[in-house]
């Protein structure tokens, strides 16, 4: 079209042939961006047909609504030049078709969440006559839900804000991301939290027990008692019972049995209680009888004579007296007389 500056000096006519060229290609492919980045360059104003402004006015409104509405305005400024100040081609559209464009455009805004503004919604309104329906927001909202970014529910409440209708997403499309989550081995299920509380939907008992089965495996008991409190469905006892063991296995005593009991109902098993007292006690550090007597505490289940024994023993053998008398005055056993001797030993030395 250009070839250099010269050209264009020496004939201005050939250049403008050549722009209004290029304006046509461009609104035939309804790429109103470059067109009238095109315009504001040269400042020459393009000479279009009226099927080339029916193309830019079909394009702009699939376009997202804050870019829309700048496109339609556009548009009809040269559609009223073209027609001596009357927007003929405009006039002329067929509902159907630029009413389709139009809520095509809308889903896109909502979908991507991009530049959404009550003022774009109601602006576009204006200058078309077509409002957002109900159907394209719920359709949006469920595309948007499908790629798995949807953060919390200021998404939910930016589109109501914008459009002024209620999101109320498909169950079936919640589910079908709940399982979806369960199979992601990286994230697995930790984006249920923000769907369950996004979209009030929560995850369907099969899968929460899954997701609460997955979280046993991987000794994930703290995620566990999240997502009873966010799910409100307890996991089946079995689980609950895995869950105390890896407790367990892993030194978490005291508030931590408390807390699995608190959410889930169900009480540690009187063994599983018991082998937590033996690893308290086998630990032997200065702390251990913190945590005997915040199990005993949460769970109201004595210590076998054994572990009471060994107990007393350590507390002696160390020196911490202090937790000797505590453990007596709580438990109420008499020490073995190993024990006591050693008493005496500590005493008359």
């Amino acid at each position: 079209m250009i070839k250099d500056l010269e050209s264009i000096l020496k004939d201005p006519e050939e250049f403008n042939r050549g722009l209004q060229g290029k304006y046509s290609s461009l609104a035939q492919k309804g790429k109103f961006w470059e067109l009238d980045r095109l315009r504001r360059q040269t400042g020459v104003e393009p000479q279009l047909s009226d099927q080339e402004i029916s193309r830019l006015y079909t394009t702009s409104l699939s376009e997202y609504t804050v870019n829309a509405v700048q496109f339609v305005e556009q548009t009809r400024e040269w559609d009223k030049r073209a027609h001596k100040g009357k927007p003929v081609v405009f006039e002329g559209l067929d509902f159907a078709d630029y009413e389709e464009a139009i809520q095509d455009g809308y889903h896109r805004t909502i979908a991507d969440e991009w530049s959404m503004e009550r003022k774009h919604f109601e602006a576009l309104k204006k200058l078309t006559g077509v409002a957002v329906s109900e159907e394209i927001v719920q359709h949006a909202i469920n595309a948007r839900i499908k790629t798995g970014n949807v953060l919390g529910d200021y998404y939910f409440k930016n589109v109501q804000g914008a459009t002024g209708i209620k999101p109320v997403p498909d169950n079936d499309v919640v589910q079908g991301m709940f399982r979806k989550c369960l199979r992601d081995k990286r994230n697995g299920p930790y984006f249920w939290e923000y769907l369950v509380k996004s979209t009030g939907i929560k995850p369907e008992e099969k899968l929460a027990q899954q997701a609460y089965r997955q979280f046993v495996r991987q000794e994930k008991t703290y995620d566990l008692t999240r997502f009873v409190e966010f799910t409100g469905i307890v996991p089946e006892e079995r689980t609950v019972h895995d869950a105390y063991r890896i407790l367990v296995k892993r030194n978490k005593f005291g508030d931590s049995f408390s807390e699995v009991q608190k959410v889930t109902g169900i009480a540690p098993k009187p063994q599983t209680v018991q082998a937590a007292y033996s690893v308290i006690v086998d630990r032997k550090e200065s702390i251990w009888d913190s945590y005997l007597k915040s199990v005993f505490e949460s769970t109201g289940i004595t210590p076998s004579q054994e572990t009471i024994q060994k107990a007393y023993e350590t507390c002696v053998n160390q020196g911490h007296l202090d937790t000797f008398k505590e453990l007596y005055n709580t438990f109420k056993v008499q020490p073995a007389k190993g024990t006591k001797r050693a008493l005496d030993t500590f005493f008359n030395a």
